[in-house]
């Protein structure tokens, strides 16, 4: 008798564990807390559900991958942390990186790669 198939676990990472975000240059991996100061950001301004989904659902293997409205919803929460926090030193210096990969892509326009 064979040995039964297993399925992946459709459970979501642990919300401790890093995640890594898809960008043009490259991963960006956040800690929990930066993931979690992020998210706080992005449920204030209303219109999140894709984008924490997303993030909820990601980890380092599977990356968090935003369309260019995902983009512009966490590069704009990103800009309110750091007006925030009162300067730029004073955020997660990977929400910084995330913030200026994705201000270049979405500068870049949809098409460019």
């Amino acid at each position: 008798m064979s040995e039964p198939a297993s399925a992946p676990s459709l459970a979501p990472p642990a919300p401790d564990a890093t995640v890594a975000v898809a960008t043009r240059a490259g991963p960006v991996e956040l800690t929990p807390a930066a993931r979690d100061a992020l998210l706080h950001q992005i449920r204030r301004r209303g219109s999140d559900d894709p984008v924490v989904r997303a993030f909820e659902q990601a980890s380092v293997s599977e990356p968090v991958s935003l369309d260019r409205l995902g983009k512009m919803v966490v590069f704009d929460a990103l800009w309110t942390l750091a007006e925030g926090a009162g300067s730029d030193d004073l955020i997660d210096p990977q929400l910084r990186l995330l913030r200026d990969r994705f201000r270049e892509e979405i500068a870049q326009g949809p098409t460019a790669k």
